[in-house]
């Protein structure tokens, strides 16, 4: 028989497995990355706010040392062709899940960029010679290379064949710039052939489960951004590991894992009015196509524009009650935008955690600014969403 769950234990439930409530922080980046199924990496400085959102004490290098230096995770393009960063123990799997969607996506911007099969074997060989001593950018390949080819659309089809990795930023965390690498030279034990298709998808879809659910049948195919057939049969192989329930105050039936059920239905621990401050794309933000868990739909317009990108928010109790930004300058400004008046305490904490998030960002303390109003994001011109506060 189908059980109900509150919304409100729900969204305890999901903000405890995503370590944004104070007692599930985490020390260790790797359990967090694992936990959460990857960290979204499209924009530069986002995977260090999320990471800082939910490890205790980090600091940006923990992040560097464990990219650039031990090599434990990697950037690499895979649901929705959205990078992430992703343990190097899960590269197989989320390499084999979803190859077929980036390789095919990188293949044909390639072709349509007038890069030719042909062309592609000579110089794809041409920039692994290259890499062999030393990462590289795109500038630089290109001027070893003197050619007048659309070299980022080749560097990024060798990435999703598993070629090629994005490396070190050229400058900063916030550069996004960056050089490449050889994948074999850095993970020469990690073979990404080593899984069929068919597992690495029902394997990638019990993580997913894991780190999200309950959930809804329409966000796996959502987040996944495969063809339904492929995620179904994939879902299909869990049955004996899922159950369905329903949550009170949303619609559908929603799926959990029979394992992770018992923590659902115990109580949560801690105390109320928990903030956060999420970064642009947060992955836990972009795993639901329904959002009605933790956005109430009079705001939607000023959290995710039309492309459904995500904009930095803040959270009070899993549920989105305002917009951040920050603004670099003499001093660094942190812009708030809430979209209702809140009990004083409520306000101190947000207030705090703005400021601790704006030094995190700076390396310096920062002014706080509320915002009395703010442009609907779908109003705004592509890349909105990156600066939601730009013009208050």
């Amino acid at each position: 028989m189908t059980s109900i769950a509150t919304l409100q234990r729900v969204n305890r439930f999901l903000l405890e497995k995503q370590h944004l409530v104070p007692h599930a922080k985490s020390e260790s980046v790797e359990r967090i990355v694992q936990d959460v199924v990857g960290l979204h990496a499209t924009v530069a400085t986002t995977p260090y706010l999320s990471l800082f959102a939910r490890s205790a004490g980090f600091e940006k290098d923990q992040l560097d040392e464990a990219l650039y230096d031990r090599s434990s995770f990697a950037k690499v393009r895979c649901v929705r062709t959205t990078i992430y960063v992703h343990a190097r123990s899960n590269l197989p799997t989320v390499y084999a899940a979803t190859a077929s969607l980036t390789r095919d996506a990188s293949r044909n911007y390639m072709l349509r960029r007038g890069i030719d099969e042909t062309t592609f074997k000579r110089l794809s060989q041409t920039v692994l010679g290259l890499l062999d001593d030393e990462d590289r950018s795109a500038a630089e390949m290109r001027r070893a290379l003197d050619t007048d080819l659309d070299l980022s659309a080749l560097l990024y089809h060798m990435c999703d064949l598993g070629l090629l990795l994005r490396r070190r930023p050229l400058r900063s965390w916030r550069d996004r710039s960056f050089r490449y690498g050889r994948f074999d030279k850095y993970y020469p034990d990690v073979d990404l052939h080593s899984i069929s298709e068919e597992k690495a998808l029902a394997e990638l879809v019990r993580q997913y489960l894991a780190g999200f659910g309950p959930l809804l049948e329409e966000d796996i195919y959502w987040w996944f951004g495969l063809p339904r057939a492929k995620v179904r049969r994939a879902l299909d192989s869990l049955k004996g590991e899922t159950e369905a329930i329903e949550i009170d105050g949303l619609e559908g039936t929603h799926i959990i894992l029979r394992e992770r059920r018992g923590q659902l239905e115990r109580p949560g621990a801690g105390s109320k009015e928990i903030v956060n401050f999420l970064p642009m794309l947060d992955s836990y933000l972009m795993g639901y196509q329904a959002r009605q868990r933790y956005l109430d739909p009079r705001y939607t317009q000023y959290v995710f524009d039309r492309s459904g990108n995500a904009t930095a928010t803040i959270l009070l109790d899993g549920k989105i009650i305002g917009v951040w930004d920050f603004e670099q300058g003499n001093p660094s400004q942190m812009k708030l935008f809430l979209f209702e008046k809140m009990p004083s305490s409520a306000h101190e904490k947000v207030s705090a955690h703005a400021a601790r998030t704006g030094a995190f960002i700076a390396g310096d303390d920062i002014e706080l600014r509320f915002c009395a109003s703010m442009t609907p994001l779908p109003q705004r011109t592509a890349g909105g969403f990156m600066r939601p506060l730009k013009d208050r």
